[in-house]
Parts: C-alpha cells; structure tokens; sequence
C-alpha cells in the first residue's frame, strides 16, 4: 500500500511540474511577443490624452487634411492610424481640415451609486479633452475623447442646428484598424447567437458585424469594441470596406434642434488579458447617463432581482404557466417575456 502512496505521489508531483512549467512558457513568450512588438512613434503634430494612472493613451493628428486616431497600450499601438470624421448634407467634415485647436480639458474623479447592478459604487475617473478641428472655410467639428484606466472612448459634437438649421448625417468616416496579430470574436448580422472567432486579418467581407467585438492581440492584450450613450441615434453596425478596415455601415442620421447633440461614444475597454474585460466594463456605465430620480423616482418603484427570461419555446397558455412555476420554484423574482 505504502508503495502505491509512493507512486502516486510521484506521477502527481510530475503533474504538478509540468502544469507549472507550462504556464511558465505561456509567460514567456507572452512577455517575449511583448517585448518584440513594434515600439510606437506618434507624429510630430500629433495632440495627446492620456489615461489617468495607466499606460493608455489616444493620438489624434491630421494628414494631409484628414484627421486619424491611434490607441497605444504599454507602448503597444492595438489600434493603427484610423481615419476620423463625419459626412453631412451641409457638408462633410472628413478632410479639408487645417489645424486641431484643443478647446477644453478635464480631470474627473468622483464616485456614484448606480440604481441595480453587480456594485454598490462605481469610480468614475477619466481625463478628458475636447478638440476642434477647424476646415479652410472655418467650419468645424468638435470631437471629445475621455481616457480612462479601463479604456477609451471619443465622440462627435455635432454642428449646431442653431448656425446651420436641420440637417443629415449620410455617412460616418471613422475606421477600426485593429492591429492584426491576434483574433477576434464578433457577432455577424445579429447579436443573439454564439460570437464566431477569427483572426483579425481574416474578418468577414460583405458582413454587418453587431458591436461588441472583441479582440484579443498576440501579446496577450485585449479590447472590446463597442458604443455607448446611444441615444436618439442610429444603432451601429460594422463591416470591412474594400481595404480591409472596420467602418460603421452607411446609415442616414437626421439632426434637428431637438436632437442629437453628439454621436454615440465609441468605446474600447482595455484590458492586460480576456480575464480584464468584465471588471473593465464600468466605462460603459460611467459614459452613459446616470438614471434620472428626479424625474422618474426611480428608487420608489424599481425593486432589484433576478429574473427568468422567455426562450425560444412557443409562446401558449401553458408554456407561459411553466415559466412562472418554474420562476417560483427557483426564487426568482421577475418573468421576462421578450417577444421583440
């Protein structure tokens, strides 16, 4: 008996051993595609935001009249010079620009308790900075970038109704040019079903992918791709144009004096590895408006709990009698019937 303890002791110390020295390689060349990685240079004209207390930063600068972004991450570029800007019916605000004026710049540290959720309260800590592009004819177009621990978003202030009256967003110039050694998990032409994975390079053609989309790079890095304070605004789908590029399909927008003020926030959530996102995601809350008690009372009448939401079964009498007795026989709180 003592002989077999013996032997099983040893094939699980052997065990043990080449877990540990397994991960130690994962480590390795981790930190060695780390290190191998193109160092990134940002242009002489280039302004800058950065991150509050993390290596992350966002580059905006103009070529040859075009405004371009790039996303740099422990000096790692996740997102390559990406074009920017806006196309309208009182003209398009993608090119012809001279000069990037910074208007505005901010810190913000504070703490706020969201109404349900996984916490009680959430730090909302960014660096912020507005900048004007400014066009031959003075017309211009502001865009607002926040930098955050976690990631970083950026949006368009939309012309003023008030100067140029109602008008038409026709098309959107922004590009995603993700860095393209790693792979990516997306959701083409819908969002309820299982993401399918690629490798960056090799992303689907002729295919509205639904944001999120999340990549995840060679070093380890990751991002999710998504948008946020969506609001009077088109829902935004992506797919690749004919050189490669990630860009938001041509949707028509339009702008009056009762709104929108500014696009949706394109958001990235960064992360050191995939196991960072879901702590990471505060961004997408701390960027979309708070719940308004004031006017909605919210805290009188919403209750917090779990809930059962309807599959995809048929909706009759008696499968609807089955969720709520199973609901109840669960401890749920809440039945979800979805019939959008």
């Amino acid at each position: 008996m003592g002989k077999k303890s013996a032997i099983v002791k040893t094939i699980l110390i052997g065990i043990l051993l080449a877990v540990l020295i397994a991960l130690a390689i994962v480590v390795i060349l981790r930190q060695s595609q780390k290190n191998n990685a193109v160092e990134f240079s940002a242009p002489s004209n280039a302004q800058v935001i950065d991150a509050p207390d993390k290596d992350l930063h966002l580059y905006l600068w103009l070529d040859n009249g075009v405004p371009y972004y790039s996303i740099v991450y422990n000096n790692e570029e996740i997102v390559n010079a990406s074009q920017m800007g806006i196309d309208t019916t009182i003209g398009n605000f993608s090119s012809d620009f001279q000069q990037i004026e910074m208007l505005s710049s901010n810190f913000n540290d504070t703490v706020w308790s969201p109404l349900v959720g996984e916490k009680s309260e959430i730090q909302d800590k960014y660096n912020e900075k507005v900048f004007s592009l400014i066009q031959s004819d003075n017309k211009s177009l502001s865009v607002e970038v926040r930098a955050y621990n976690t990631g970083i978003a950026f949006r368009y202030i939309l012309p003023d109704t008030s100067v140029y009256g109602d008008y038409t967003i026709t098309d959107e110039q922004t590009r995603f040019s993700l860095t393209t050694n790693g792979v990516a998990l997306c959701h083409e032409n819908g969002q309820q079903q299982i993401a399918k994975k690629h490798k960056i390079k090799n992303l689907p053609k002729e295919t509205n992918i639904h944001p999120p989309l999340t990549a995840e790079f060679d070093s380890g890095t990751a991002l999710t791709l998504t948008v946020s304070k969506l609001d009077n605004y088109a829902y935004p789908l992506l797919n690749k144009n004919s050189r490669g590029l990630l860009k938001p399909i041509e949707q028509e927008v339009k702008v009056t004096e009762n709104g929108p003020a500014a696009s949706p926030y394109w958001t990235f959530v960064i992360g050191d590895s995939l196991a960072d996102l879901p702590e990471n995601k505060d961004i997408i809350l701390n960027l979309n408006d708070e719940p308004d008690e004031e006017q909605y009372r919210f805290s009188q009448w919403v209750k917090p709990g779990k809930a059962l939401m309807l599959g995809l079964f048929d909706e009759t009498t008696e499968s609807m009698k089955l969720y709520v007795d199973t609901a109840k026989k669960c401890g749920l709180d809440y039945l979800i019937l979805d019939f959008g």
